[in-house]
């Protein structure tokens, strides 16, 4: 059975934690559904209720700028930080309640207040109506971001626009539009600043460029406007100009859900400690030169002074490197030999009088540290201080109820010789 150590427990988190940022770097992304299946993989989920969360480039616009200082003047939330990114996420969720289907799209305005359509369209509503464009609009506080901050070059566009908005708690004044291109049929678009100015009989104008840059879903609802269906299965979703997360999205914001308390202590630590790091840097790159200077000045006694002896036998005794060599690769062994082989010495049988029951020795070298079987464990109890650190927890236990024990066995056997 393992020995349980407060040193191996140390060891264990540290590794816990490299091997989660490893896991964060090296997994891969594959896509939640093949290209040809997205469009039915999207009808799925819309038709069985369930949000779905999309991700979108800004590209041609999402706000109109005779708009985009009434939604900035209203705050969604207290913690955030908003403005115009490369990209912005909304969810879409479908409901059938009497006969109507409903849309319910992004997140609404603090306090759930939203202007003329709120957080939900009535998209049974708009596809009654004859081709138009619709003057009603959307303007809501949508989840926004960008690629970079924490993410990596290779990481999937969707996926690194998700977490920017998971690590920053961005988010992006959007307004979006709704076209009625025939009875039965709601389309969703971004916005364009000259909508309302835009006749019933333009519809037949805009083109597939138009179509491609500003067209995010389309909603034929024709059986349940004629009543032959009932459910949302009679909603048809088409056109869905969107980009999803891949399968392992949910496991890297489980992995940065996890990480970002930590990855804040240390950013505000350095933030605290910059002037400290600083001057730290300094004295390394002081410390750096003088060893290379020390390193050519050794090199050049030994090829005038060395005798062509060995590098490693001449700085043994060279007075520049005796030192050096020594606190290095420690004291040379003294080679005691006994009837039964070599002798341990008395450091080694007994260090301070507290040798844990663990085959650990301690430093005698920087080399050991390398070479030893044990590194963490021989370098902490090299040091009095950190030697409890090595000590079993049960063996530590155990060694005070016995030290208890024994002191009270002695005061017990000099009271009874005290009383004879």
């Amino acid at each position: 059975m393992p020995q349980i150590m407060i040193s191996r427990i140390v060891l264990a988190l540290a590794l816990s934690l490299i091997s989660t940022v490893l896991l964060w770097f090296t997994l891969p992304f594959p896509a939640t559904v093949s290209l040809p299946r997205k469009a039915t993989y999207i009808q799925d989920v819309l038709q069985s209720g369930s949000c779905l969360i999309t991700v979108h480039k800004s590209g041609w616009t999402f706000t109109s700028a005779d708009q985009s200082a009434e939604v900035d003047n209203q705050e969604p939330y207290s913690n955030f930080q908003s403005g115009t990114f490369n990209a912005v996420i909304l969810s879409w969720r479908l409901q059938f309640v009497d006969d109507i289907v409903l849309l319910q799209l992004g997140k609404p305005w603090k306090n759930g207040i939203v202007p003329d359509f709120g957080g939900i369209v009535n998209l049974t509503d708009l596809a009654i109506r004859s081709p138009s464009f619709v003057k009603e609009e959307i303007h809501m506080w949508t989840p926004a971001g960008d690629q970079d901050g924490i993410n990596l070059p290779y990481f999937d566009y969707a996926d690194a626009t998700l977490i920017y908005h998971q690590a920053s708690e961005t988010w992006q004044a959007v307004h979006l539009r709704f076209l009625v291109p025939a009875t039965g049929i709601v389309q969703v678009w971004k916005d364009m600043p000259d909508w309302n100015n835009f006749n019933d009989s333009d519809i037949v104008l805009i083109d597939d460029v138009d179509r491609a840059r500003g067209l995010l879903a389309t909603f034929d609802l024709s059986p349940v406007i004629g009543r032959t269906s009932k459910s949302l299965e009679g909603v048809q979703i088409r056109d869905f100009n969107c980009l999803l997360p891949t399968k392992t999205y949910p496991i890297r914001r489980l992995i940065l859900t996890l990480l970002k308390p930590v990855a804040s202590l240390v950013i505000t630590a350095v933030d605290r400690l910059g002037p400290v790091l600083y001057l730290m840097g300094q004295i390394l790159k002081l410390l750096l030169l003088i060893g290379i200077t020390y390193f050519l000045v050794v090199v050049v006694c030994w090829m005038l002074w060395g005798n062509r002896r060995p590098f490693g036998r001449w700085a043994q005794r060279f007075w520049l490197t005796k030192r050096l060599h020594r606190y290095i690769f420690g004291p040379p062994s003294p080679g005691i030999w006994g009837p039964s082989g070599p002798l341990k010495s008395q450091d080694e049988e007994n260090i301070g009088g507290s040798q844990p029951e663990v085959d650990v020795k301690p430093l005698t070298g920087i080399l050991n540290f390398f070479t030893s079987n044990s590194p963490l464990d021989s370098l902490l109890i090299t040091f009095k201080v950190t030697r409890w650190m090595v000590l079993p927890l049960y063996r530590s236990n155990r060694s005070s109820s016995e030290l208890s024990s024994t002191n009270n066995k002695s005061g017990a056997l000099s009271s009874s010789q005290h009383g004879r």
